[in-house]
């Protein structure tokens, strides 16, 4: 919304009120329910051992990746080998005489089929030498985050877009879900009581609750 200084000002709106008209929750001043939700993720992120814990849950990912990409890729060159074997066959039996619809068709699957597991390969190898974070790259970002400046408009995305898994708005709290909500203790079950009674659209991730 426009005000008539020509400022503008941001709310949530419920999508039900927005596009169907079957709900009367008020529209929420953007900046009013990001500053609860903000707030509460840099009081847990400041918490004793939040980064330490967030940090080891990061290593522990990073390394079942590469992990998971590496016997990914081995089964990927198996495959190739595999395929390529079966090409050598089929020249050798054409070199002997033996040609029919049923062995070039067989030949043409076979041959898409290896283009397709050597793209496959490149970008299994291309994923796996892109550059690991350490615990001291990731122990470093996080602690920058915990310092972040809620004040500022690059400060409040980055918390969001780092931290924010979703946040629904109810008549007397806002229930924060967080990306790591499933892996630390201190991430779940946020339930934040507060008074909306203020004069909230668009990130993804906010909504009022409909009853």
């Amino acid at each position: 919304a426009t005000s008539r200084s020509g400022e503008k000002h941001y709310y949530y709106v419920c999508n039900n009120r927005r596009k169907h008209h079957t709900c009367d929750a008020p529209n929420l001043k953007r900046e009013i329910v990001e500053d609860i939700v903000i707030n509460k993720t840099l009081e847990i992120l400041n918490q004793p051992n939040t980064i330490k814990e967030l940090v080891e849950l990061a290593v522990k990912h990073n390394k079942e990746t590469m992990d998971s990409n590496e016997l990914e890729l081995q089964a990927c060159k198996d495959r190739i080998k595999k395929l390529q074997s079966e090409l050598d066959n089929y020249m050798i039996a054409i070199a002997k005489g033996y040609i029919s619809d049923t062995l070039q068709n067989q030949i043409e699957k076979t041959e898409a089929e290896l283009q397709d597991q050597m793209t496959r390969c490149t970008n299994i190898e291309m994923t796996a030498s892109q550059i690991h974070l350490t615990a001291e790259h990731i122990e470093f970002f996080l602690t920058k985050m915990a310092k972040e400046n809620p004040t500022t408009k690059r400060g409040r995305a980055s918390i969001i877009d780092t931290f924010i898994k979703q946040a629904t708005i109810f008549d007397d709290r806002v229930e924060i879900v967080f990306n790591y909500s499933n892996d630390l203790p201190q991430f779940k079950g946020h339930v934040i009581e507060c008074s909306h009674s203020c004069d909230m659209v668009d990130h993804q991730g906010f909504e009022p609750w409909t009853p």
